[in-house]
């Protein structure tokens, strides 16, 4: 099951996680949500969703600035773990978990 997070798509394969690249101009249909509960209302969390793209994205990109000589990590807590390598390759995995 792929996760849509903005501008990327997390998608299964069977060596690991991938980052694809999904929406070019970011809006909240851009993300997978999920259900909403109790008082938070659906403009609220999409509000939140546009803003984890926004920090997403500058993370990433400081990321690869720095990530010379060695890789930079950039990890959304106990979901995904972001490494970034000097060339600009990025490799996931799930937060807290090593291969």
């Amino acid at each position: 099951m792929s996760v849509k997070l903005g501008a990327w798509e997390v998608v299964p394969t069977e060596k690991g996680l991938r980052l694809l690249p999904y929406c070019k101009q970011v809006h909240p249909g851009c993300f997978t949500k999920p259900p909403v509960t109790g008082d938070l209302q659906g403009w609220k969390l999409e509000l939140v969703l546009l803003d984890l793209h926004n920090n997403l994205d500058l993370a990433l990109s400081d990321a690869k600035k720095h990530a010379k000589p060695y890789p930079a990590t950039v990890t959304l807590s106990k979901f995904l773990r972001f490494t970034i390598s000097s060339n600009g390759e990025i490799k996931l995995a799930p937060s807290g978990w090593k291969p």
